[in-house]
């Protein structure tokens, strides 16, 4: 699959299991924003980014590595922009998992999936916390 295919196919993926929680699912008409999703929990409207994650030393993370970094560059001007202040949520899809997960935008670091080897286990996000 080249990126966009990659792409469409999270958020289909992200929409499904919106859809079964139940919960209200709307996408912006054209391109350009940074939000792929809008979605209502209990109407309460949230804007979401999905983002496409892998599976690597016992983590999630996104490939773009959202979640370390949350700022997008705008390949027109080369600026970035923060996205703190243009969505509520990464939705990120884990294909070797077939699992979403919902990080807020103001979180950060890898969600872990197995125990470190190290028995550090503080400040730890733990995937399963974030998983729809």
């Amino acid at each position: 699959m080249n990126t966009i295919e990659k792409g469409n196919f999270s958020v289909a993926k992200v929409i499904v299991k919106f859809l079964e929680k139940r919960y209200i699912v709307a996408q912006p008409v054209g391109e350009g924003y940074h939000y792929d999703l809008v979605v209502d929990i209990k109407g309460t409207l949230y804007r979401v980014q999905v983002k496409t994650g892998s599976f690597k030393n016992g983590c999630v993370c996104s490939d773009s590595r959202i979640n370390c970094n949350r700022k997008s560059r705008n390949h027109k001007s080369r600026k970035r922009k923060n996205y703190t202040t243009e969505i509520d949520y990464f939705a990120i899809y884990c294909p070797k998992l077939d699992k979403v997960y919902l990080v807020p935008v103001d979180e950060h670091g890898y969600l872990r999936v197995d125990a470190p080897k190290r028995n550090t286990c503080k400040n730890i996000n733990w995937a399963k916390d974030y998983e729809i």
